[in-house]
């Protein structure tokens, strides 16, 4: 059951979002879409995403939509200029490899001296591109024409590809480590923007990039949420989401308390390290409790199990077999 719900938290919603903008692309509402819409629309979650980088003061977040926006404006804007297939091919392999650089940031903060060593990334790299545009692009654009793919994909470069899932692992990997609606938007982020760089460049581009910004951002308000409803080192729901299910109990219900004995001799013991171990692993079985029961972290070392529908009788069973399975297990500290 907890693999099925992290299943759902990294489908939901970046992989709706990543679904609704396939469908709205290639079916027949973008045939009633103009394209000054998708501009302003755009913009204004653009705007929307900025001000809440800045709001919540998320250096990642604010590099990932200037990013998003930087290359939509190259890719589309700086048509006219004789070498724009080399900026179309450079745009679409330098996103990726933004998204690594994404991946191994820090959470410093807009202000820091560190947020603006990484944002005077993009400008930097801006420089570099039309360095290169100028003065090598001659020389060295085979290095962007090589394909290899097989067809329909026999259009995209070969170094584009190997960035891509560099980028993609990068971040799977950062996901595994830190599951949360933030890791898990900059996976599906990196892969409309990856699309985004395969099609020809236009709205359809954009609408891709809009939708990476919009799953980014959604991921914001979803972390919000996790800080204010869910226990950092649990990862159970916290107090507050316990007293709003008090609200929502019906007239027949079963409360459980839980605690864990002699749990601040164990702190003093071996130390708060292996106490959190401790309450990690507790919290993990008490998890996995049957009788339709969820857990809830009440504080310290105590839990509170609500069974909405059941009665005392009809839990008791469940909850001793629980706190057997808990007395059995063997503890090893790490």
């Amino acid at each position: 059951m907890p693999r099925l719900k992290n299943i759902l938290h990294f489908l939901f919603p970046g992989g709706i979002l990543f679904l609704c903008c396939c469908v709205i692309l290639y079916t027949d509402i973008w045939l009633r879409i103009e394209s000054t819409h998708i501009d302003i629309t755009g913009g204004i979650i653009l705007s929307i995403g900025l001000f809440l980088a800045w709001r919540f003061d998320r250096n990642r977040l604010f590099y990932a939509l200037s990013l998003l926006f930087i290359a939509d404006v190259a890719d589309r804007w700086f048509i006219a200029l004789p070498s724009f297939i080399s900026l179309h091919y450079l745009v679409a392999l330098l996103v990726p490899v933004n998204f690594i650089l994404i991946s191994l940031m820090k959470e410093k903060g807009i202000k820091s001296f560190y947020s603006m060593i990484q944002m005077s990334l993009l400008p930097i790299q801006a420089a570099g591109i039309y360095w290169w545009i100028i003065y090598e692009n001659n020389r060295y654009f085979k290095l962007l024409e090589t394909y290899h793919l097989p067809a329909p994909f026999n259009t995209v470069p070969d170094v584009f590809v190997i960035a891509f899932i560099a980028a993609l692992v990068v971040q799977v990997t950062r996901y595994t480590c830190h599951q949360n609606p933030v890791e898990t938007a900059f996976v599906w982020a990196i892969l409309c923007s990856s699309i985004a760089g395969v099609l020809p460049p236009g709205v359809e581009a954009t609408l891709f990039r809009i939708f990476a910004a919009l799953i980014i951002i959604v991921s914001v308000f979803e972390m919000s949420y996790a800080l204010a409803y869910r226990d950092e080192l649990t990862s159970l729901p916290s107090r507050r989401a316990l007293n709003e299910a008090f609200r929502k109990l019906g007239n027949q219900f079963a409360i459980a308390m839980a605690d864990i004995d002699h749990f601040k001799k164990l702190n003093d013991t071996y130390g708060h390290d292996v106490g959190d171990q401790v309450l990690r692993k507790v919290a993990a079985r008490l998890n996995k409790c049957g009788g339709g029961g969820q857990v809830y972290r009440y504080g310290g070392e105590e839990f509170c199990l609500i069974f909405p529908g059941r009665t005392r009788e009809t839990v008791l069973e469940p909850l001793n077999v629980l706190c057997k399975s808990i007395a059995d297990e063997p503890f090893i500290i790490r």
